[in-house]
């Protein structure tokens, strides 16, 4: 029926779904833990008989993930006994929404997921029987402006994440949520007038605002909002001039922005004492305003865009105490990664296009807490390189984008060592034509060499040449949870068999 999952009852506030643990598959009868919540994912089998789900006790589930599965309107009425339940995920399941009326006895239920279903506005006003709900995804659903009304009259409503067919008349009816601690709105519809309707929701912290008409203007209707932690403006109007009405919101944490920071917007944004995350256009901010980043003491995530002034910068950010996150255009040298050696907090790494050397790279694994690197598209093709990837044995995640020439078995040696890696992506190309191509020459010999990693959980080798026979060398990495092996020469009887193995993986081919 699908796969169970566990979480100690007092990390439910703090973890993820990433956090839970799997227990088993769901089938027969199963002992839980003491002091674990319980959460089933369900297969997409599981689909073709819901009427499983009414085996199931009042408070046996925390969480039911159906997304993906294809089910009736009716099948919701299989869940309506599941009273202790208090998140609900249906996206992607396709339902009209006539079955959430069978939701009316979940009074518990706090998180309600309906995204990319086709869920109208009539169907909503079911919603008002669940006094508990905090949290609603309507993204990818045709509600509209009506269907505002319904969920303006929500009041325990915590965090909104809205279709694209809402327009400003349909911010009008969330006025009264005042608890509205998280927006999200996505749609050319919107404008600053909008905004204005949102002015008095001043327990805001988190707003997405992308891909709306929102204007410099419009960021005066956000004054009030104290508690903003989050803000997100990319693919706005918004302008560098508009940043002076951020001034006094104190709070702001994150600020993204629908382009790179010059001199007029670091003179705004250095005024934002607790901001933590920055991009900057490395070509066109000056040495004067650059002086300014040495007092961002709050910063810990940097986006240099670029290619003139990147080392220069990364000299000014070596001197901040918090740095976590540091991401870098073309413009790295060698010179530049050799101060990176001075960014000791450093925890995530990333490298676009860099003009950097495998010897040079050797500085990394001084960095005693990265965690994370990512380089795209890089010519790898000097062993040295890879031995100083080798190097890196606190790394937990590994992302090798667009890499040339063609990754090798001989390549992937190198890796194997990384035995704290996690999450593992390498994604190679050839030019053909003018053309650039998927293509690696990993077998199942590399396979072999990944057999190691026993941390491993997320696996990606798309255009390997690995086949079903090398499968069986992953057979023992249990924490394996997901793979990707598009355009490869593995299949699905592979993939199923390997499953038997370790029951929670998922793929992608």
């Amino acid at each position: 029926m699908g796969m169970l999952y566990v979480l100690d009852w007092d990390k439910l506030e703090t973890s993820s779904y990433e956090d839970w643990k799997p227990l088993c598959e769901a089938i027969g009868n199963v002992t839980v833990p003491v002091k674990k919540a319980l959460r089933l994912d369900l297969s997409k089998e599981a689909g073709e008989n819901l009427s499983l789900l009414s085996a199931l006790k009042t408070n046996d589930l925390l969480m039911l993930f159906c997304r993906g599965i294809e089910m009736a309107d009716d099948d919701l009425r299989h869940i309506s006994h599941l009273t202790g339940l208090q998140e609900l995920y249906l996206r992607d399941t396709g339902i009209l929404g006539t079955g959430l009326k069978y939701l009316a006895k979940l009074k518990l239920l706090k998180r309600l997921d309906l995204g990319n279903t086709h869920v109208g506005d009539k169907e909503l006003a079911y919603l008002s029987d669940l006094p508990s709900l905090e949290i609603l995804n309507l993204w990818g659903t045709p509600t509209t402006d009506a269907g505002m009304v319904h969920i303006g009259k929500i009041a325990s409503l915590a965090a909104l994440i809205l279709s694209q067919g809402i327009s400003d008349e349909g911010l009008s009816h969330l006025k009264s949520l005042i608890s509205l601690r998280y927006l999200s709105v996505g749609n050319q519809a919107i404008s600053d007038e909008g905004l204005a309707h949102l002015a008095a929701l001043t327990q805001m912290e988190t707003l997405y605002l992308r891909d709306t008409q929102v204007s410099d203007e419009g960021l005066v209707h956000l004054r009030q909002m104290n508690q903003l932690k989050r803000l997100y403006l990319t693919r706005t109007r918004v302008t560098e001039k508009g940043l002076a009405h951020l001034k006094g919101l104190k709070n702001l944490e994150y600020l993204k922005l629908p382009f790179d920071v010059t001199d007029l917007g670091l003179e705004h944004v250095s005024q934002l004492d607790s901001l933590k995350n920055l991009n900057i256009d490395g070509d066109s901010v000056t040495e004067k305003e650059l002086a300014k980043l040495a007092d961002m003491k709050s910063l810990d995530d940097v986006t240099v865009g670029g290619e003139d002034n990147t080392d220069e910068i990364v000299c000014k950010l070596a001197v901040l105490p918090s740095l976590i996150s540091l991401s870098l255009g073309s413009g790295l040298t060698d010179r530049g990664l050799a101060r990176l050696k001075n960014i000791k907090s450093l925890q995530a790494l990333s490298l676009n296009r860099p003009n950097i050397t495998g010897e040079a790279m050797a500085v990394l694994a001084e960095l005693p807490f990265l965690r994370e690197l990512s380089i795209l598209d890089m010519n790898l093709s000097g062993e040295e390189y890879w031995v100083s990837l080798g190097k890196l044995t606190s790394l937990e995640r590994l992302n090798l984008d667009l890499i040339r020439p063609k990754v090798t078995d001989a390549n992937i040696t190198h890796l194997s060592g990384l035995h704290s890696l996690k999450n593992l992506s390498v994604l190679s190309f050839v030019v053909k034509d003018k053309n650039a191509v998927v293509s690696m020459d990993v077998t199942d010999e590399g396979l072999m060499h990944l057999s190691k990693l026993q941390a491993l959980e997320r696996l990606s080798l798309i255009g390997a040449k690995v086949t079903d026979e090398g499968l069986r060398h992953l057979e023992g990495l249990k924490s394996l949870r997901s793979i990707d092996f598009g355009g490869s020469r593995v299949t699905e009887q592979g993939l199923q068999r390997l499953k038997k193995k370790i029951p929670a993986l998922r793929w992608h081919l």
